[in-house]
């Protein structure tokens, strides 16, 4: 998937701590041509939502700004990283 042009994917590894910016839990920012609206996909312990108003989306494109500035890895890392992931889940 971190093949295709139009995706980015950077992990936030646990050594990284905890982020400030994280403790409302895991979002996924989606962003779609014209005239489709851009969303914010939240997933909670119980619930999932979909933020579609523009200071929503607004909010957590400056969270993800934050944590890709301090906390992620590199995009090539987080490929690296991610395959070392999986080759010790498969043991």
């Amino acid at each position: 998937m971190a093949a295709r042009p139009a995706i980015t994917i950077q992990v936030v590894p646990n050594s990284a701590g905890a982020h400030p910016a994280l403790t409302g839990g895991a979002f996924v920012i989606l962003d779609f041509p014209s005239p489709d609206p851009s969303l914010v996909y939240l997933a909670t312990a119980t619930d999932s939502l979909w933020l579609e108003k523009p200071e929503e989306y607004q909010r957590y494109t400056l969270i993800y700004s934050q944590v890709q500035a301090s906390s992620a890895l590199s995009p090539d890392d987080s490929v690296r990283y991610s395959a070392t992931i999986v080759d010790q889940l498969k043991r």
